[in-house]
């Protein structure tokens, strides 16, 4: 749980960063291509880190997994994926959204 918080978290400061630095130097971007591409470095990073974990699970050696280590790492990569991906995508567009009304105001 502790994680999934830090993950929003770091995703929605992530998101209104960068939908800063989208608005001062792309002002003739549109809102809405400011909070889309401010959105997508969390969920790309989210991905690499799963590539990782799961390349690391199925090119590890049996002497590496021990009796079901690897197949255990592999199974929870594939379910916590998708829930990373939907947490960083909606805080990081909740962050970006509120960073783009902000500066839209001012």
């Amino acid at each position: 749980m502790g994680y999934g918080i830090a993950l929003g978290l770091a995703s929605a400061v992530l998101a209104s960063i960068l939908s800063v630095i989208f608005s001062r130097f792309k002002s003739d971007w549109s809102a809405r291509r400011t909070v889309l591409f401010s959105l997508l470095p969390p969920p790309l990073l989210v991905l690499a880190a799963s590539i990782i974990l799961l390349f690391d699970a199925h090119t590890a050696s049996a002497e590496e997994c021990g009796v079901d280590a690897c197949a255990m790492m592999s199974y929870a990569v594939i379910v916590v994926t998708p829930v990373a991906l939907a947490i960083s995508v909606l805080a990081g567009l909740l962050g970006s959204f509120l960073a783009v009304l902000y500066l839209k105001k001012t």
